[in-house]
């Protein structure tokens, strides 16, 4: 089994996952915003602070504030979801948002947003 990661123009994405149907098993689609091509990277520029992105996406996304939470903020801005963990970290930093239960840990750990 592999594992092939790629980007698409918007305008061939409904062939690309029409060619690999059936043929590919978990199938990730996100969108990239903000793309800037260098050579042979594609990459997403996110222009802003991490922290006033994540502050906008909770005034406009409601819900508790999870790891899971913070890795769907992260799959919006076409970044890795693998980097929830600095997101929360800085927020917590930046006294965005509070732990409820200090003494949970993992995914179970759930955060609420400070008044501002």
């Amino acid at each position: 089994m592999f594992r092939i990661i790629c980007f698409v123009e918007d305008r061939a994405l409904a062939a690309v996952l029409h060619a690999v149907s059936g043929l590919v098993k978990d199938l990730d689609v996100a969108p990239v915003a903000n793309v800037v091509e260098k050579t042979t990277q594609v990459r997403a520029r996110v222009n802003g602070n991490i922290i006033q992105l994540f502050a906008q996406y909770m005034d406009t996304h409601q819900g508790d504030i999870t790891p899971n939470y913070v890795r769907d903020f992260q799959r919006s801005l076409g970044r890795s979801p693998g980097g929830y963990n600095n997101v929360l970290h800085k927020a917590l930093q930046a006294k965005l948002i509070r732990k409820v239960n200090p003494k949970s840990k993992g995914t179970d750990t759930k955060y609420a947003r400070n008044a501002k």
